[in-house]
C-alpha cells in the first residue's frame, strides 16, 4: 500500500484490547525476549531500519496491542507494553507513536499487522497465539496512518499567504471582533471585499458609526508599510525565535527586501517588544539581582590612528543597567554612568520595597540596604555564591546579550541600544522555561504593535 493511499484511507476499528497478561513462561516468548535483548545491546534505539520485515511478527505477540490516542486531528497507534518486564526491551518504544520509532516502511507493515490483530482481537504470530487475557475495550475509532499538520511551523499559510496573514493578525489584535481605530465602535463594522482592479486592498473594514474605512494595520508599528503582511510575519517569527537575534542583512537575504527594509522592519518589531506599562519587581520573599555592563569595541581592536589610550575598562562604552528576577523578568535601560546618584532612583522606582536585592560589592551598591534587605558577594576576593546571595542569574542574561552584539550585530549605536534592549529583554521575559515556545514568543511580540508608530529615517 502507498504512502498516498495510506494517507487518504480511513479505517474503522471495532472495540479492541489495550492490555493484557502474557504467559511470561511461553517458551516463545523468552525466545523473542533473547533475541531483542540481544539486539539492544549497546544500542539507544534497537528499533533501526537494519531489521528486516519478516522480523516484526516475531516482536508483535509481546506487545499488548496498542493504545489509541488523537493526535493533531488524527488518530495514532502508541504501541503499549504488557509489564514492567517488557520494557525493559521495548523502551525506546514505549508509549510512542509508530511513525516515530521506526522507519517508514517498517512502521507500514507494523501498523498492516496491528489492524489484522485489531480486527482479530487477538494477537498474531504465523497464525498462532501467545496466551493472553482481554482487560480493557476501547470504542470504534476513525485511524489515520499518517499526520496532516505541517512538519515545518514555516509551513503555516500566515507566513505565505497575505490574505491568511490578515486574518492571523486580526485574531492577534481583535480577538473579541473588529475595533474601529477612529471611534472605537466594535458593533457595526463591514467587511470590504478585496479587488486589486479597483485598488481595494486586502483586510479593509468600514466602520457603520464614523463612516470611516481601516485595516488592522491603523495605528499599529504597521501602519503605511508597504511591506507584505506575510513577510511581517516571517520576520517576527524570526526574530522571536532567535536567541541571540537577527542581523538586518541577514533579513533582507531571507525575505528578499532590501536592507533599508529590513533595518526598518527590525526596529519596528523591538518597538513592538518593548513593555509599555511597567510595574514594580519582586516582592515579598522574592529575589532580585542587579549588575551593569557596557558594550562597545575594545582598544585593541581599533586601528591605531582611533585609539584612545584614556579609554580604560569602561570609558568610552555604553553602560547598561539591569535587574533580573529569579525564575522571572529581566529589566534594562541605557544610563550614563554607574553611580549611586543615577543607579538608586532606578532602583526605587522599579522594586518593591519587600524584594531582597542581591550585588556584587562594587561602590555604587554600598548603602543599598536602606531601601532594601540586600546582600552582596564579593568577586574581588574569588566569593561568588554564599547561600542565596549570588548574581549569576544576571551575567547568565549578560552572556547571552554580549554574544548577540557581538556575534549578530558587530555595532550597537547609541542611539539605538534602548531598542536592542528590549528586544533582548522581550525573549528572555517569554522563554521556553516560562512556558512560552517561538510561536507564542512570536503572537506576543506581534500583539504589541498596537498604539505605536516609527517613521522611516536613514539607517545609522
Amino acid at each position: 500500500m502507498s504512502n498516498g493511499n495510506l494517507r487518504r484511507r480511513a479505517v474503522s476499528l471495532p472495540p479492541i484490547a489495550l492490555d493484557a497478561e502474557l504467559d511470561f513462561n511461553h517458551p516463545d516468548l523468552n525466545e523473542g525476549l533473547a533475541y531483542w535483548r540481544e539486539k539492544a545491546a549497546g544500542r539507544a534505539m534497537p528499533l533501526l531500519p537494519d531489521i528486516h520485515p519478516e522480523e516484526i511478527p516475531r516482536l508483535l505477540p509481546y506487545l499488548s496491542l496498542f493504545e489509541i490516542h488523537r493526535v493533531a486531528g488524527t488518530v495514532e497507534f502508541f504501541p503499549r507494553l504488557a509489564a514492567p518486564k517488557m520494557e525493559d526491551v521495548f523502551g525506546p518504544i514505549h508509549r510512542k507513536p509508530l511513525h516515530t520509532v521506526l522507519a517508514p516502511e517498517i512502521s507500514e507493515r507494523w501498523e498492516g499487522a496491528a489492524r489484522t490483530m485489531i480486527e482479530m482481537s487477538v494477537p498474531l504470530r504465523g497464525g498462532t497465539s501467545i496466551p493472553c487475557k482481554p482487560r480493557l475495550e476501547s470504542p470504534s475509532l476513525v485511524y489515520t496512518s499518517k499526520r496532516d499538520d505541517p512538519m515545518s511551523i514555516l509551513s503555516k499559510p500566515y507566513f505565505h499567504d497575505e490574505a491568511a496573514a490578515y486574518a492571523k493578525l486580526e485574531a492577534i489584535i481583535w480577538p473579541e471582533g473588529p475595533v474601529c481605530p477612529h471611534c472605537g465602535c466594535m458593533g457595526r463594522i463591514y467587511n470590504i471585499k478585496a479587488n486589486p482592479e479597483k485598488r481595494v486592498r486586502l483586510g479593509l473594514h468600514k466602520c457603520g458609526d464614523c463612516r470611516k474605512q481601516f485595516t488592522v494595520k491603523v495605528g499599529t508599528v504597521f501602519e503605511a508599510s508597504n511591506v507584505k503582511l506575510n513577510l511581517w510575519f516571517q520576520a517576527a517569527y524570526l526574530m522571536a525565535s532567535s536567541k541571540k537575534g537577527i542581523s538586518a542583512h541577514q533579513l533582507h537575504r531571507t525575505l528578499g527586501v532590501t536592507y533599508k527594509t529590513a533595518w526598518f522592519m527590525a526596529h519596528r518589531l523591538r518597538e513592538a517588544m518593548r513593555v509599555m506599562h511597567i510595574e514594580p519587581m519582586g516582592g515579598e520573599g522574592k529575589f532580585v539581582e542587579a549588575d551593569e555592563t557596557y558594550i562597545g569595541g575594545k582598544e585593541t581592536n581599533k586601528h591605531r590612528s582611533k585609539r584612545n589610550s584614556k579609554n580604560i575598562g569602561g570609558m568610552g562604552k555604553e553602560i547598561v543597567f539591569s535587574l533580573v528576577e529569579r525564575e522571572g523578568r529581566v529589566r534594562s535601560q541605557h544610563v550614563p554612568s554607574v553611580t549611586a546618584k543615577t543607579l538608586r532612583p532606578i532602583l526605587v522606582a522599579q522594586l518593591d520595597a519587600k524584594t531582597f536585592l542581591m550585588t556584587d560589592d562594587a561602590g555604587q551598591y554600598r548603602h543599598m540596604s536602606r531601601d532594601f534587605a540586600h546582600e552582596t558577594v564579593n568577586h574581588g576576593a574569588g566569593e561568588y555564591v554564599r547561600g542565596d546571595a549570588h548574581t549569576n542569574t544576571i551575567e547568565g542574561y549578560f552572556s547571552v546579550l554580549k554574544r548577540g552584539v557581538v556575534g549578530t550585530y558587530h555595532h550597537v549605536s547609541q542611539q539605538h541600544l534602548k531598542r536592542y534592549l528590549a528586544e533582548f529583554d522581550f525573549r528572555y521575559n517569554e522563554r521556553m522555561s516560562l512556558g512560552v515556545n517561538d510561536e507564542q514568543r512570536a503572537a506576543k511580540a506581534l500583539s504589541g504593535i498596537k498604539g505605536k508608530r516609527l517613521y522611516y529615517r536613514q539607517p545609522v
